[in-house]
């Protein structure tokens, strides 16, 4: 079974030079996140299986993926399709 994450239309990923935030507007809320996640991000949310985004970072870095994502979704600023 295919997958996804998306992050809700109302959370914007502003990436700064060594970390990056996460802003929920509608909540008026705000997270730091790593830049590394960001990359993820951009990554699910056009369209790629969460499946196919361990593939390009190595299933050594699964753990770490699934981290950020229950985090993410955890703060309301995403969820799973």
């Amino acid at each position: 079974m295919k997958v996804y994450f998306k992050t809700f239309a109302n959370c914007l990923i502003v990436k700064g030079a060594s970390r990056s935030l996460i802003c929920d507007l509608q909540r008026q809320a705000s997270d730091f996140i790593p830049n590394d996640m960001v990359e993820v991000l951009e990554m699910l949310n056009s369209k790629k299986t969460i499946e196919q985004i361990i593939q390009i970072f190595g299933e050594e870095n699964k753990e770490i993926i699934q981290e950020y994502l229950d985090y993410v979704d955890e703060k309301e600023y995403g969820f799973y399709c």
